[in-house]
C-alpha cells in the first residue's frame, strides 16, 4: 500500500518521504534532490487529499500538467530549479486553499494566468528565472495575503499596477531584469511591511516617491539601472533598517542629501552613472560613519559632474578603467612605465606598458600593446 512507503527507499538510495491521514490517504510527498527526470505524472492531480508536493532541484521537463490541479487540496506547492516548460494552466484557479507556490529555474513561458490572482491564500508567489512574458494584472490587488511575490528574470513588461498597494502585507518584491516600464507607483510608499525592493535593471521612468521613508522596515531598495530621474528624496534618511541602497545608472540630478549619514544599518550604497554632484566625503569619510562594504560614485578622474569623495570604494568615471578599489584618486598623479626586456623594445611608451597612478599609488589608468603579459 502506498501509504506504508514512509520513507521511500531501494536497496541503496532513500528518495523521499510519504505523509497518510488517518485514512491512509496521501497529504505530503517530498521528492527534492533525487535526480528525477522525465514528465511530471498526471496522475498526481488524482491525490484528492494531497496537501504539500516538493520537486525541488531535480531534472524533471515538460509542462506542469493541467491534471495537477485537480488536487484541490493543495496549499505547497514546489517545482522550483527543474527543466520545466510550456505555459501555466489556467486551472490553476482549481487550487484555492494555495498558499505556497514555486516554480523559478525553469523554462515556463507565457504570461501569468489571470486565475492566479483569484487564489486569495496566496501568500508566496516565487516565479524568478523563467521566460515568462505578459503584464502585470491590475487584479494582483485581490492577493491581500501575498507577502512574496518574485518575477525577476523574465520578460515581462508594461507598468507596476497601482493596485499592489493593496497588498498590504507584502514584504519582497522582486521584479529586477523584466522590461518593466512607466514610474514607480505611489502607492508602494503605502506597504509597510516591505523589506526588500528590487526593481533594478528594467526601464522605468519618473522619480522616486517622495514618501518612500514610510517604509520603515525596508531593508533593501535596488532601482539601478533603470531611466529614473528627480532626486534623491530626504525621506529615505528616515529609512533606519536600510542595508542597501543602489541608484546608480539613473539619470538623478541634484545633490547627496546630508540624511544619508544617518542611516546606521548602511552597507551598500551606489549613486555611479547618474548626475549627482557635491562632497560625500564629510557624510561618509569624516564622520563615524564609515564602515559601508562598498560606497561607488562618480568620482573617477574625467567625471561629469563630478563627485568629490575621499573614501569612496569604488570612483567611476568616463571610462571603465578608472572603475577601482581604494581611495578616491588625489590630485597628486605620477605617470610610471614598464616593459620587457626580453622583447627588446626600444620606445617603451608605445610597446610598453603605461600607468596614470594617483598620490597612493592606485591605478587609475592602464594600457599599452603589452600590458597583459607584464
Amino acid at each position: 500500500h502506498e501509504c506504508e512507503w514512509g520513507i521511500l527507499r531501494d536497496n541503496k538510495n532513500t528518495y523521499g518521504v510519504s505523509y497518510c491521514d488517518e485514512q491512509y490517504r496521501i497529504t505530503a510527498m517530498d521528492l527534492s534532490r533525487n535526480n528525477l527526470n522525465g514528465s511530471i505524472p498526471k496522475e498526481f492531480g488524482r491525490l484528492l487529499r494531497l496537501i504539500q508536493l516538493n520537486f525541488w532541484s531535480n531534472q524533471l521537463s515538460g509542462p506542469i500538467p493541467d491534471e495537477l490541479f485537480d488536487a484541490r487540496e493543495l496549499v505547497y506547492l514546489e517545482l522550483s530549479s527543474n527543466n520545466l516548460n510550456g505555459t501555466i494552466s489556467s486551472r490553476i484557479g482549481n487550487l484555492q486553499k494555495m498558499t505556497y507556490f514555486s516554480a523559478p529555474d525553469n523554462n515556463l513561458t507565457g504570461a501569468i494566468p489571470e486565475e492566479f490572482y483569484g487564489l486569495q491564500s496566496l501568500r508566496t508567489i516565487h516565479l524568478d528565472g523563467n521566460h515568462l512574458s505578459g503584464t502585470l494584472s491590475t487584479k494582483i490587488g485581490r492577493l491581500s495575503t501575498l507577502e512574496y511575490f518574485t518575477i525577476s528574470d523574465n520578460m515581462i513588461h508594461g507598468s507596476i499596477p497601482t493596485e499592489i498597494g493593496d497588498c498590504s502585507f507584502l514584504r519582497h518584491l522582486w521584479i529586477k531584469k523584466n522590461d518593466i516600464t512607466g514610474v514607480i507607483p505611489l502607492s508602494i510608499t503605502s506597504l509597510t511591511e516591505l523589506q526588500q525592493i528590487w526593481l533594478h535593471e528594467n526601464k522605468l521612468i519618473g522619480s522616486i516617491p517622495a514618501g518612500i521613508g514610510a517604509l520603515s522596515n525596508l531593508e533593501e531598495f535596488l532601482v539601478a539601472k533603470n531611466s529614473l530621474t528627480g532626486t534623491i528624496p530626504e525621506s529615505i534618511g528616515k529609512i533606519t533598517k536600510l542595508d542597501r541602497l543602489w541608484l546608480d545608472n539613473n539619470n538623478i540630478t541634484g545633490t547627496i542629501p546630508p540624511r544619508l549619514a544617518d542611516l546606521s544599518s548602511l552597507d551598500e550604497l551606489r549613486l555611479e552613472g547618474n548626475h549627482l554632484s557635491g562632497d560625500i566625503s564629510s557624510l561618509f569619510c569624516e564622520s563615524s560613519k564609515t564602515d559601508l562594504s562598498l560606497l561607488s560614485s562618480d568620482c573617477g578622474v574625467g567625471a561629469d559632474p563630478q563627485i568629490t569623495c575621499t573614501c569612496c570604494s569604488e570612483c567611476h568615471g568616463p571610462f571603465s578603467s578608472n572603475v577601482r578599489s581604494g581611495p578616491c584618486p588625489s590630485t597628486e598623479i605620477e605617470v610610471e612605465i614598464k616593459f620587457d626586456e626580453s622583447l627588446k623594445l626600444v620606445h617603451p611608451w608605445l610597446l610598453g606598458v603605461w600607468s596614470l597612478l594617483d598620490g597612493r599609488s592606485n591605478v587609475i589608468l592602464q594600457g599599452g600593446p603589452y600590458w597583459n603579459n607584464l
